[in-house]
């Protein structure tokens, strides 16, 4: 008499079919570790010393969401405004990502002077190809 299939099977053909878990005793979920809360930094790395003096200081218009942002001018509330509450005050996505990530290189100690992003230039011709090269009509 032949021997049943399943005690034929090799032990990488069992985990595939599921057997070898029945096996194993149940495991425990790992946690997974909390994230530290953001630092807020002290005020004045050069001349910023409010939230209107750092959102003017990206030379990109931001410091009209200022009144939005921060309302009362004050510095730890400004750095802890995140994605959701920069949204709910009816800042655009650009300029969200802009702002957070200005406030993540302010926390890490680097000037905004030096990591200033000049906005692009808008397209002269529409389209790409042989028709324009290097913004030159070519027949």
């Amino acid at each position: 008499m032949l021997p049943h299939r399943d005690m034929l099977m090799s032990g990488s053909h069992m985990l595939r079919r599921g057997y070898a878990t029945s096996l194993l005793p149940p495991q425990l979920p790992v946690p997974r570790p909390m994230p530290q809360p953001k630092s807020i930094p002290l005020p004045g790395k050069g001349n910023i010393r409010t939230p209107t003096d750092f959102l003017t200081a990206s030379k990109r218009g931001y410091e009209q969401y200022a009144a939005k942002i921060a309302p009362e001018e004050s510095w730890d509330t400004f750095f802890t405004n995140d994605t959701t509450s920069l949204k709910a005050a009816a800042v655009p996505p650009p300029a969200r990502r802009m702002i957070l990530w200005m406030m993540n290189r302010y926390r890490l100690g680097v000037d905004l002077r030096e990591h200033v992003r000049a906005p692009k230039k808008p397209k002269k011709f529409r389209g790409w190809g042989p028709k324009v090269q290097k913004g030159v009509r070519v027949k």
